[in-house]
């Protein structure tokens, strides 16, 4: 993205920190800050850095909030979830519309 940014001649390309390009930098979001993403053995891994808030991804199929040491999990989707949580060593498997708190 150097083509933006630069435009006085200078002759090399590629973004100088990797995170200027938007895919990756909505890669490091939605799995590294918002901890959402798919699983190996399971539909989704959920693992969120958050403290407070409610994160809703709907291409995921998932809504959840964290409060404190409370995180309450809703599979917003059309079919069952099974979500692992390596936080807390478990899966949950949540039904279309359920909301569960772990």
């Amino acid at each position: 993205m150097n083509y933006v940014y630069y435009i006085d001649d200078k002759n090399w390309h590629g973004a100088s920190l990797y995170y200027e390009y938007p895919n990756v930098f909505l890669y490091v979001l939605v799995c590294h800050y918002l901890g959402v993403r798919r699983g190996f053995d399971s539909d989704l891994v959920l693992k969120p850095l958050i403290a407070q808030g409610t994160v809703t991804l709907e291409s995921y199929g998932i809504s959840y909030t964290v409060e404190g040491e409370k995180l309450t999990v809703q599979n917003i989707s059309r079919r069952p979830l099974n979500i692992d949580l390596p936080n807390l060593n478990k899966r949950i498997v949540l039904r279309p519309r359920q909301t569960r708190e772990v």
